[in-house]
């Protein structure tokens, strides 16, 4: 019979409840006030949200319905190791639930997505707290709210794919605790597992404090030797059972950009341990950026109760003293150069500076909390004076932190004051009036409520349209759709003007543009050197020329707008105000060259060699630019004559407002590129025949395509930076343009059938030479020809190419991470051995537990002498 009372299960979780759903409201109201879909048409798409994670969803939304391989894409760039960016970016086992969503709201899906994750942020502090604790405090949900609406969740709540760490770390703490005071190993295990699997990324940081923090709950422990090997062990099982994911991380990751950081040779400083305090005002503006701001706001009410933490008698000093000292060394890590580079996993963040630092606002507000318990255990001197200090410090910060640190207004400054005020208000009722304390909590409850509110408000939640982002969605889609139909060859597609980089992924299309930091950086390299738009984490055909155009099998274009007729292109197809044009030359995905232009690729010594100096080069070849490059590439090829004349360029320098400026002579009837040779200018605009067009982030070094030119016109470049631009210009000679095309495409590689992770094709070789794939060489690529597997050499050391002999040849390649078998097996080892463990531990457990009633009890036995 069900005992239990009407209301219990509320009474028993109205912390958890409220805790979960006061951040929701909040966000939800933020969101009905920035007109967030579906209360209006903007979207909470922000910074990599709107270019990365998003198109990043759509990509595995389609690989889902259609069954397709999560191992590969060829909508990741030029091709790439789709488990490789689904580890960094999607893991979250939440994303899987996109599934069950109509593709035209796969936006709402990712933006209450995240304020359902911070809602669960919310709920699991509290969890942690009234577990830690062993007390159902109404307060826990003022502190579970700070946690869920920080100014680290202001800073990166669009960042979707670290909030299941966010979520997880209180339950992962709470397991260690156990672990270390109970012996109860297994909420430890299975958290952290979840963790590393949902983002290994922040979970690097989150076991990095793992391991201070059970250095701090060491220094209380007595058996300290089984406490050490049950961290260990179980440390080792969670990370084990991640490794079907992490092995195939980590060998992609070797062949990014990220893995060549070397350890800082020198202690460097940031800024001041009292600038960094400061950051704890309201509404600061949140750092994103390069700087290295840490964004640590976790409510006002830290200013007085963590030095009421610290005065507090009832807290035995054994375990104050080595959690103020992690607090503090948390605090200090975002001010030096080298722990910076440990928390980060060994590595400098681009941009997203402090990401470790949700772990001092945890820490921080738990030790808060618990100084909050006790807060009415502080005599009235002493709770006046600690006020009077964090009054005081507010106005040292007023005027000590300036703007070459960064911005502490006085709006902040006054904001802060204000509330520190209010909660001041309240402490002096609370302990006058007591017949006032319901009434008291009401207030208080209401005062946190908007103070996070207010904060998330200001300085958090930028929106973009909607209906912009998704403009022309419909038409690529049936373009694509169309030109798949009546041309099923093998491809690439890609944009004259790009919405992100990775707009192949929301329409589906192979492309020849990628913004991810899972990549290829042969590919980067082979781009940059080529003059194609580059950095670290992305490459773009922006900076593409007809001949690296086709050397990367790119046949079709998308554009927004009409274009002139060009002998380079011609129209195929409109939806409309979408036009999709055919690239007059264009290479199949294989052919075949006589030339010895490739490295063969035995080892990963090879890989690293490219890319950490580009050797493989002379220092000849390194002064060419980009076009001088790709006439030598064309030499290399076979070709007698350049494809690229170089143009007569006159410059012109003033002192005046009005940058450094030059103008080419276009001599004869040509399509026009252009170099600025000085990185200093980032922006130019180019005029011609009346109009004008803006090249933007020339720091990237990438061609400028200027189009196509009658003889005796005239095109000026105009920086915007008062600096020389170092111009260089050539035309493209079209004729042996078309030769060399010509003899590439002599002996091309017929494709039988393809998908994700196969390809089968055939080809007919005149004499031995080297067939080149337009496929970025990574760890994983098999080749068969004829059914025996071949030796994988290096195109321009970043493409595939295998040797072929004279005849008729069968080509087969598959995709298959080389490290995903030996992951599932230690995966499945390390869940099998946990199984083991708990099983064992249960039973150990449940033996002594039997054994120790049978010693207890006296009944049916003799009593027993004195």
């Amino acid at each position: 019979m069900n005992t239990k009372k009407p209301g219990t299960w509320l009474q028993r979780n109205y912390i958890y409840l409220l805790s979960f759903m006061i951040p929701v409201v909040i966000m939800i109201t933020i969101f009905i006030a920035r007109s967030i879909f579906p209360f209006g048409d903007r979207s909470f798409l922000h910074v990599d949200m709107y270019h990365q994670y998003f198109p990043f969803l759509t990509e595995f939304y389609h690989k889902l319905k259609s069954g397709d391989s999560l191992l590969y894409s060829w909508n990741t760039g030029i091709g790439s190791n789709f488990l490789a960016l689904f580890v960094y970016y999607l893991s979250s086992p939440f994303n899987w639930l996109s599934v069950l969503i109509p593709e035209p709201y796969l936006i709402e899906f990712m933006t209450y997505l995240v304020v359902f994750k911070i809602g669960l942020c919310g709920l699991t502090f509290a969890v942690y707290l009234k577990n830690h604790y062993a007390i159902a405090h109404p307060g826990i949900i003022f502190f579970a709210v700070f946690y869920a609406l920080s100014g680290y969740m202001a800073a990166y709540n669009w960042n979707v794919m670290w909030l299941d760490c966010l979520f997880l770390a209180p339950i992962i703490i709470l397991g260690l605790e156990r672990l270390v005071k109970e012996g109860k190993c297994n909420l430890y295990c299975i958290a952290l597992g979840l963790s590393i699997l949902s983002n290994y990324y922040i979970s690097i940081m989150i076991c990095i404090f793992l391991v201070l923090y059970f250095l701090v709950l060491l220094v209380n422990t007595k058996e300290k030797g089984k406490a050490c090997l049950r961290f260990t062990i179980y440390s080792l099982l969670a990370g084990g059972m991640a490794a079907v994911l992490l092995l195939p991380e980590l060998e992609m990751l070797g062949l990014t950009e990220f893995t060549n950081s070397d350890f800082p040779s020198k202690l460097t400083s940031y800024f001041s341990f009292w600038d960094v305090l400061s950051r704890h005002c309201m509404t600061i503006d949140v750092e994103i950026g390069l700087k290295h701001w840490p964004n640590i706001y976790c409510g006002v009410a830290v200013f007085f109760l963590f030095p009421l933490y610290v005065m507090c008698r009832k807290i035995p000093l054994r375990e104050k003293f080595p959690k103020v000292l992690l607090l503090v060394f948390l605090l200090i890590s975002f001010s030096y150069n080298i722990p910076d580079f440990i928390w980060h996993g060994f590595n400098y963040p681009d941009s997203l500076p402090a990401r470790q630092s949700f772990l001092y606002i945890f820490l921080l507000l738990t030790l808060c909390f618990e100084a909050f318990l006790h807060l009415r255990e502080f005599s009235h001197t002493e709770i006046c004076r600690v006020f009077f200090g964090a009054a005081v410090f507010l106005l040292l910060c007023e005027k000590l932190v300036t703007k070459d640190t960064y911005e502490l207004t006085t709006a902040a400054f006054l904001i802060t004051a204000v509330v520190l005020l209010l909660y001041a208000v309240l402490i002096y009722y609370d302990r006058h009036h007591v017949e006032l304390t319901n009434l008291l909590w009401l207030c208080a409850l209401s005062f946190v409520i908007l103070e996070a509110g207010i904060n998330t408000a200001i300085i958090s939640v930028p929106t973009v349209s909607r209906t912009d982002y998704l403009a022309s969605h419909d038409e690529l889609e049936t373009l694509t759709a169309r030109c798949k139909e009546s041309d099923p060859d093998f491809y690439r597609m890609d944009k004259y003007k790009r919405l992100t980089q990775n707009d192949a992924m929301l329409i589906g299309y192979p492309s020849a543009s990628l913004f991810s930091s899972t990549s290829n950086a042969l590919v980067k390299e082979f781009y940059e050197t080529y003059g194609m738009k580059s950095s670290r984490v992305f490459y773009s055909f922006e900076g593409a020329t007809p001949l690296t155009s086709a050397l990367l099998s790119t046949k079709y274009m998308f554009s927004n707008t009409k274009k002139e007729t060009d002998s380079l292109y011609k129209l195929v197809d409109q939806e409309a105000d979408t036009y999709l044009y055919q690239n007059t030359y264009s290479l199949p995905l294989g052919y075949v060259i006589d030339s010895d232009l490739h490295e063969v690729f035995s080892d990963d010594e090879v890989v690293q060699s490219v890319l950490s100096d580009g050797s493989h080069e002379t220092s000849a070849e390194r002064a060419l630019n980009p076009i001088e490059r790709q006439n030598l590439l064309a030499s290399h090829l076979g070709m007698d004559e350049t494809i690229f004349e170089e143009l007569s360029v006159m410059s012109n320098e003033t002192n005046a407002a009005i940058s450094t400026f030059s103008t080419i002579e276009v001599m004869q009837d040509a399509h026009i590129y252009a170099l600025v040779g000085n990185k200093k200018v980032n922006t130019v605009t180019a005029s011609f025949n009346g109009t004008t067009e803006t090249f933007k982030k020339l720091k990237n070094a990438y061609i400028l395509d200027l189009g196509y030119h009658t003889a005796g016109s005239t095109v000026t470049l105009t920086g915007e930076e008062e600096a020389s631009l170092s111009l260089s210009a050539y035309a493209l000679n079209e004729t042996n343009l078309a030769t060399l095309i010509d003899t590439l495409s002599a002996h091309p590689m017929v494709i039988d059938s393809y998908d994700s992770t196969h390809i089968l094709g055939h080809v007919a070789v005149a004499e031995a030479g080297n067939l080149v794939l337009s496929i970025g060489y990574e760890p994983g690529w098999h080749v068969t020809v004829d059914g025996v597997e071949t030796e994988v050499n290096l195109f321009e050391n970043a493409m595939i190419s295998v040797p072929l002999t004279a005849g008729e040849h069968t080509i087969a390649l598959t995709f298959y991470p080389n490290s995903l078998t030996i992951g599932a097996i230690i995966s499945a080892i390390c869940l099998l051995l946990f199984l083991a463990v708990t099983v064992y531990v249960k039973r150990s457990r449940a033996v002594t537990a039997v054994s120790g009633e049978s010693m207890g009890s006296t009944e049916g036995l003799p009593e027993e002498k004195m």
